[in-house]
């Protein structure tokens, strides 16, 4: 479990799980009378790229979504 600061919920709690290949959070905004939580995903597609996807749930309607890929480059000297 943890406790930080999120940009747009404030305080939140939170668990996740580490997989081979990804790693899932789920959190929730503390005393929030919005009822607002959100979760995450990264998935490693291979060792330079990386999936994520994520979540903000108000009460019980998905607020919003993003997706992303996100690539290593390396410097070819």
């Amino acid at each position: 479990t943890f406790v930080l600061q999120h940009s747009d919920l404030g305080k939140v709690e939170g668990e996740g799980w580490f997989g081979l290949e990804s790693i899932v959070q789920r959190y929730w905004a503390i005393d929030d009378r919005q009822m607002r939580s959100g979760f995450q995903t990264f998935y490693m597609q291979d060792a330079n790229c990386y999936q994520y996807t994520s979540g903000i749930i108000v009460g019980s309607f998905l607020d919003s979504t993003m997706e992303a890929v996100m690539t290593r480059h390396r410097n070819q000297e």
